[in-house]
């Protein structure tokens, strides 16, 4: 994908299921008292609540051509996934 990227037709079959779900969530009582618990605690949600379809529709094949060249790029990432520490009583 860094170096070949994806076509326009893989960009739509791929975002397609995502963007369904997202009008699905849209229009469920549950998603919105999830989401909307949340952003009291970090309002900066509700901006990214309102822009998320729209910020999903907008990415391009170049977009996820680059994130690809991120990840195998030269620096690979290296994400460790530790247990929480929890300390005996």
């Amino acid at each position: 994908m860094a170096d070949k990227g994806v076509s326009a037709d893989e960009l739509v079959r791929a975002k397609a299921p995502t963007l369904e779900s997202m009008k699905q969530d849209f229009e469920s009582n549950n998603y919105w008292l999830g989401v909307l618990t949340g952003a009291q605690a970090e309002p900066r949600q509700l901006a990214m609540i309102r822009t998320r379809r729209s910020d999903y529709e907008k990415l391009t094949t170049a977009d996820i051509q680059a994130a690809a060249g991120l990840i195998a790029g030269e620096q690979p990432l290296r994400v460790v996934v530790r247990p929480e520490f929890v300390p005996k009583s």
